[in-house]
């Protein structure tokens, strides 16, 4: 046993095994650098990889029956070093190893029973209300243990509002190895496969909830009230777990569902027609000439993990999607553009109850994708351009158009803005708003089958208004992503400087050193009359998905009404808005209407006008 591994002095948990026969183990954590009331277990194994383009196994025991989690696992592999650069304030990365085939591990994250007990909580009998985290990243990037969405903080913080809980990040294969999809690697799936078909990191997700939900309770968890959150591709992912569980009969690994800045619906699809193309030219790339799938998927298995991850870079796949392969995911005609099928959970085959449905909630920020229209530096033909050829008329395109304010008599001024409120519309607010009207008319045919109430559907929606507080060029924009800024309060120290007057943007350790006593203090010019600080909101943010996460199913249920819009205004204010009502809203629902009234033509417009600024076909 290691020397640091003194069993008296540190966390332990006696995990039982799901091998038969089963055995007890013991997994040895450590207190957090932040709190002594606080305990991490970290880099734990939930299954592993048999080889490039296989699904994953769920492991029934650890690899090691005295097991450190101490430390980080590895993460997948990615390109480039990690950095918050996108959030303009410096948060440290953790010099995580990478591994292709070692990287499906998760970290849990719980008040130590000490604090409990502090707080008169009956360790003995209370099992607490658990949140599983699903990072983003786009799918080629990210991992659990990134510190913007490290929750030490969050549970911290649970615990002083004496409504503690349980967190666990977890890690899924990305880019090239957990979403590179072809027919090839589906046709060569033996009998032995756990599932047909691809998108391998979504099924490493499923796995980790379902390994979760197993063993969750030694650590002090409740498995009957765990809630699924993630942002951006992680949100993607928790609307996947969430429609295969809405269409399904099984009953659900989780109760509650987090989706922020990312339902599913748009660019982060893909045919297999095109993922084959990619595979074709990948095998070119590497001139794999083979005339048998067996063969022309063993070559590229032989590839060097580093080699493949250049290659993607060759080929400028900026973008790595989810296959519409048939299998995990199909074309669904209920209107929720697709269903998911990730097979059995092995849990047992309880049927959910006829009245039994997840909670909801759903989030996103008024102005996801500025940044991109800024990169695009559209002008008003290229964009016509390409926008009016992907509708079957050039009247249907314009209505669209004119919505928007994209005109030929706007000015620049005006054209950025209309540029970046349909993109922003186009890529996420869109299918925010289907996602919600879908769950809304498919609950709602249900309940009122059943003689219930048809407005309590279970959803609710976030909106954020607030700007980026520090210095950058999305300062004062509520960009994608600026709600991560508060949601886990790893900015907390930034934002205090931020509430005095200073905002230092992006600034790493070494040229913070180096510019020390050199010119100004860098001040914050953005001045909205605020109705409270920066780090008042971030509190008030933390405590409404603290909220969400414990408080019961029947409690949010009745608080939550599909029409209400919490909208967490410039000022930091929050306010009650509709749907229904309010020239803002109703204005907004024109727009998104307008894109909905031909959504194929609209999503064919944004692949080209996406696909043009980033030199991909989409």
């Amino acid at each position: 046993m290691s020397p640091k591994l003194q069993l008296g002095q540190t966390p332990i948990v006696r995990l039982p095994t799901s091998s038969v026969p089963s055995h007890i183990q013991t997994v040895v954590g450590k207190r957090s650098a932040i709190s002594e009331d606080v305990e991490e277990f970290r880099g734990i194994p939930f299954a592993h990889v048999p080889g490039r383009w296989e699904h994953s196994r769920l492991r029934d025991c650890l690899p090691r029956d005295i097991f450190d989690a101490t430390e980080n696992g590895p993460r997948c592999p990615a390109q480039g070093k990690p950095n918050t650069r996108a959030f303009q304030s410096y948060l440290p990365y953790p010099d995580d190893r990478q591994d292709e085939f070692e990287c499906l591990n998760l970290f849990i994250v719980r008040p130590s029973k000490q604090a409990l007990a502090k707080h008169t909580i009956d360790t003995e009998t209370t099992r607490l209300p658990v949140l599983i985290w699903i990072h983003g990243g786009g799918f080629i990037d990210g991992a659990g243990t990134d510190p913007v969405s490290d929750p030490s903080r969050l549970v911290l913080r649970s615990l002083s509002n004496k409504t503690p809980f349980i967190a666990v990040s977890i890690n899924y294969r990305l880019g090239i190895f957990g979403f590179g999809a072809s027919s090839d690697m589906i046709a060569i799936q033996g009998s032995d496969s756990p599932l047909k078909g691809v998108n391998f990191g979504l099924y490493d997700q499923k796995l980790a909830l379902i390994w979760v939900k197993r063993n969750i309770a030694a650590f002090g968890g409740d498995d009957t009230t765990i809630t699924i959150m993630g942002q951006s591709a992680g949100g993607i992912s928790c609307h996947l777990h969430l429609l295969e569980v809405e269409l399904g009969t099984q009953r659900p690994l989780f109760r509650k569902a987090g989706i922020m800045s990312g339902p599913v619906g748009g660019l982060e699809l893909t045919s297999m027609e095109k993922a084959d193309q990619r595979w074709a030219d990948l095998c070119k790339l590497w001139s794999v000439q083979a005339d048998s799938p067996v063969d022309r998927v063993d070559m590229l298995r032989r590839i060097p993990t580093k080699d493949l991850l250049n290659s993607v870079s060759d080929l400028h796949w900026v973008l790595l999607t989810l296959a519409i392969d048939e299998l995990t995911i199909r074309q669904s005609d209920l209107g929720c553009g697709v269903s998911v099928h990730l097979g059995h959970d092995g849990l047992g085959d309880e049927t959910k109850a006829s009245d039994e449905k997840v909670q909801v909630l759903m989030s996103a920020t008024a102005d996801e994708f500025r940044g991109f229209a800024l990169m695009a530096n559209w002008d008003y033909t290229t964009f016509h351009s390409l926008f009016t050829s992907s509708y079957p008329s050039e009247a249907a395109a314009e209505e669209v158009l004119q919505a928007y304010g994209i005109l030929p008599t706007s000015s620049n001024e005006e054209l950025f803005e209309a540029f970046s409120q349909f993109i922003s519309d186009a890529t996420m607010m869109h299918k925010t708003y289907r996602a919600i009207e879908f769950l809304k008319a498919h609950r709602g045919k249900q309940a009122l089958h059943r003689g219930q109430d048809a407005k309590r559907v279970g959803i609710q929606y976030h909106h954020f208004e607030f700007g980026n507080p520090f210095s950058g060029p999305m300062q004062g924009i509520s960009h994608h992503g600026v709600d991560m800024v508060y949601a886990f309060g790893n900015f907390h120290d930034a934002l205090k400087k931020a509430d005095q007057g200073i905002s230092e943007g992006y600034v790493e350790p070494d040229q913070a050193h180096a510019e020390a006593g050199g010119g100004e203090t860098p001040v914050n010019t953005e001045a909205p009359d605020c109705r409270k600080s920066n780090s008042d909101l971030s509190y008030e943010l933390q405590d409404k998905l603290i909220q969400f996460v414990v408080e019961h199913c029947q409690e949010t249920d009745q608080r939550a009404c599909a029409d209400d819009i919490v909208t967490f205004c410039h000022d930091r204010s929050v306010r009650l808005e509709s749907w229904s009502s309010g020239e803002k809203w109703i204005s907004k629902r024109r727009k998104l209407e307008a894109l909905d009234s031909d959504f194929d033509s609209m999503t064919t417009a944004t692949r080209r006008l996406v696909g043009s600024v980033i030199g991909m076909a989409l």
